[in-house]
């Protein structure tokens, strides 16, 4: 397990999603297995969530979302890969998100990490900045019955990386 916490380590180093730390805070980590037997590099942010102020920004609700779908002919499912790391922690409070890596040491999040009590009201008021309200409400589904205003929508956004395993393209029917 020592040579898998490394390697995602080491590539979070790289990208520059994390950072060598001197923080004071610490937080365990796990490695959570995933469907395909990979493992999902975790830190256990449990008892500072219980500590942090939360964030009341609204997520959406699923009701309303369905019935957002309920006329739609195309529907397309995009996943952005390593949503959370599209966006920068204040430096001031990287501090926060330290974890230990045993042999390794201490490091800290430069891009907001995953298990932060408020990482998913972060990600959909950023979310609700880039593509607007004028999408609304097709911030998470577009609805059309032509596939030329679906792919116009599509295009405009494409812009952040997807992940390729998860993007259903223009389907009829979404499992």
């Amino acid at each position: 397990m020592q040579k898998i916490v490394d390697k995602e380590l080491d590539e979070m180093l790289r990208l520059g999603v994390v950072q060598k730390s001197s923080s004071p805070w610490s937080s365990p980590i796990l490695m959570i297995p995933k469907k395909d037997g990979k493992y999902r590099f975790c830190v256990d942010y449990r008892k500072l969530n219980q500590v942090t102020k939360k964030d009341a920004y609204p997520l959406p609700y699923v009701s309303s979302t369905l019935d957002k779908l309920r006329d739609a002919k195309y529907l397309t499912s995009l996943d952005v890969k390593s949503a959370y790391w599209q966006i920068p922690v204040a430096p001031n409070s990287r501090q926060y998100t330290a974890f230990t890596v045993p042999n390794r040491g201490l490091f800290e999040f430069a891009r907001l990490p995953f298990g932060l009590s408020n990482s998913p009201a972060t990600w959909m008021r950023f979310i609700d900045r880039v593509l607007g309200p004028e999408l609304e409400p097709n911030v998470f589904v577009y609805l059309s019955n032509s596939p030329a205003t679906w792919m116009r929508f599509i295009d405009r956004v494409l812009g952040p990386e997807l992940e390729p395993n998860v993007f259903v393209y223009l389907r009829t029917q979404i499992k």
